[in-house]
């Protein structure tokens, strides 16, 4: 779960190993190696969200799994469209060596809900590091991944759902939870609550009942199903929402108080039950969800100045050890991997499913019909052509200063987005396609690709294209997996997708060590015609070396082109 304490899980997962010589650098290296794990992960998503809160992109959950063929159908969280937020920001731990990546939002106003979601983030990232040290890789390298949309709006109150994803080694497991916060009082609301104090000893026993009812309800285990769900709710690590009847409805996470094959439970109690145990902060919530107002919301604390905020701290986790790059290199027209590796050998003991054999393309050669952005701009057979390629943005602090400085300089480059990324910041993605520059499938929630099943494989993919082409008008025809981890299956679910996988050449590891000084160093080592440099937007460190990289490569008589126009020569 989200908070500091780990959730009770009636099937645990088996831990699996992120050793440092599986070498994810970057957005690391994959391989073409390796099996694809034969079903996809459970969600337990089911009937529609309510009409009176329209729901816009799925969560997490929803976008990197499909429910477990004859799982229960238990009712979703009702989400609305992030877009209109003013002052919207997000913050992001993104560790590529041990396949991190969890965003956050952070709303103008709302310091206090802020800080709450940072430090869940954050102590559920280092308890995924701690429980998946020194434990051995098996299908693939266990991930983490993390995503959130608006539950509820008012002019006061508004609700989180942050959705995590761990691939464990076994399997996956999806976890949950809405943050509730109260502008007014300047406090998050939890769980409890939603009720007044006097009316806690009523909601226990209806919330064992109810769980109790569940097929497939532990009662004889100590704790019980019922006991573990109270427990849950207790301390937060639930979902909590109001159905359009004014229901109280309470989710819960896989593996907590059902076995997981039953996906994320919820149970539902009367509004009549209900009605006189709220308390004014439950009844300010079921408003916000079920007749929600964001106009209203950012009236009340939308920041003095237009635009996003940039004030959101980043997370940055812990650095740890850099097992040796194994970036791919790349002709011009079709990138492979090169004979030499461009950084230190790796160890013998690192897994074959990182390294890439020399005869494996890192562009797959999409169909013609489709058009690539910047084709036949440039001709690349006689220009000393290089790419500049940006992953897991869009951000709109960064990608503002990044998209001056590349209009400077006149040079176009490729931008591979994560689709809820896109979906929080739809205007600065626009701005990044109206420029000129390509935009790139990055998946929906920077999931590990391997270890999912077709259907999952899709949903990350179908989801991206759909949220970029609806905020650009551009469908993407290169995509870049997570970590640049894939297999056949992936590349297959690629093309069929329609578009190119698309690697690079020079990792400058610019999330990790943060210096500029380093970026422009580990591309003047490594730049050579027909490559793609890997840098990332979404700090604001990579942007700083933008200007220097770029001054340096025109120096040196490169033209800066998009992936398409390297892969279609």
């Amino acid at each position: 779960m989200l908070s500091s304490r780990p959730a009770r899980r009636l099937r645990p997962l088996a831990a699996a190993a992120l050793v440092a010589a599986m070498a994810l650098t970057g957005c690391s290296s994959g391989s073409p190696d390796g099996p694809a794990a034969s079903s996809a992960p459970s969600s337990g998503a089911s009937s529609a969200p309510a009409s009176s809160a329209p729901a816009s992109s799925p969560s997490a959950a929803e976008a990197g799994a499909t429910a477990t063929e004859g799982s229960p159908e238990w009712p979703r969280t009702p989400t609305l469209d992030r877009m209109p937020f003013a002052g919207l920001d997000v913050s992001t731990i993104s560790d590529n060596h041990r396949a991190t990546h969890l965003v956050v939002p952070q709303l103008a106003g709302a310091e206090p809900l802020n800080s709450r979601l940072r430090d869940q983030a954050q102590r559920r990232a280092e308890q995924f590091w701690s429980d998946s040290e020194g434990s051995e890789v098996s299908v693939a390298p266990p991930s983490l991944s993390g995503s959130w949309q608006a539950v509820g709006v008012s002019r006061d109150i508004v609700g989180v759902l942050t959705s995590v994803t761990e691939f464990a080694g076994a399997g996956h497991s999806i976890e949950e939870r809405t943050t509730w916060f109260d502008a007014a009082a300047g406090t998050v609301v939890e769980p409890l609550d939603l009720v007044s104090s006097d009316s806690r000893g009523l909601l226990e026993q209806r919330v064992h009942a109810a769980v109790d009812a569940l097929p497939g309800a532990e009662r004889e285990m100590s704790p019980s199903s019922a006991d573990t769900a109270w427990e849950q709710l207790r301390d937060g690590d639930v979902r909590t929402w109001f159905t359009p009847e004014g229901d109280l409805a309470i989710g819960f996470s896989e593996h907590t108080i059902l076995a997981g094959s039953a996906g994320t439970p919820a149970i539902t109690l009367p509004a009549s039950d209900v009605e006189p145990w709220l308390s004014d902060a439950g009844r300010a919530v079921r408003t916000a969800v079920t007749r929600p107002d964001v106009e209203a919301w950012n009236a009340a604390h939308a920041p003095v100045t237009a635009g996003p905020t940039s004030s959101a701290p980043a997370l940055t986790p812990p650095v740890t050890p850099a097992p040796a790059s194994s970036s791919e290199a790349a002709p011009r027209a079709t990138p492979t991997a090169p004979s030499t590796p461009s950084a230190t050998k790796k160890s013998s003991s690192t897994p074959s499913a990182t390294k890439k054999p020399s005869s494996a393309p890192s562009a797959t050669k999409k169909p013609s019909s489709t058009p690539a952005a910047g084709r036949g701009r440039t001709d690349c057979s006689v220009k000393r052509c290089i790419a500049l390629t940006f992953d897991d943005g869009p951000k709109p602090a960064t990608d503002a200063r990044l998209l001056e400085i590349l209009a400077r300089h006149d040079v176009r480059a490729s931008f591979f987005m994560i689709g809820s990324s896109v979906d929080a910041f739809p205007g600065t993605a626009k701005k990044i396609s109206a420029a000129g520059h390509e935009v790139g499938n990055h998946t929906y929630t920077h999931a590990l690709l391997k270890p999912l099943g077709r259907a999952a494989l899709d949903a990350e993919l179908s989801k991206a294209s759909t949220a970029i082409e609806h905020a650009t008008g551009v469908r993407p025809a290169v995509m870049r997996p997570p970590y640049g981890a894939y297999n056949a299956t992936v590349t297959t679910a690629i093309e069929a997708h329609g578009m190119r996988k698309a690697m690079w050449t020079v990792d400058t590891l610019d999330w990790k060590h943060r210096d500029p000084a380093k970026t422009l160093a580990i591309v003047k080592k490594e730049a050579a015609p027909g490559g793609i440099i890997l840098m990332h937007d979404i700090h604001a460190t990579t942007i700083e070396a933008v200007d220097p990289v770029v001054t340096w490569l025109q120096s040196q008589g490169y033209t800066l082109v998009t992936v398409s126009d390297l892969q279609d020569g």
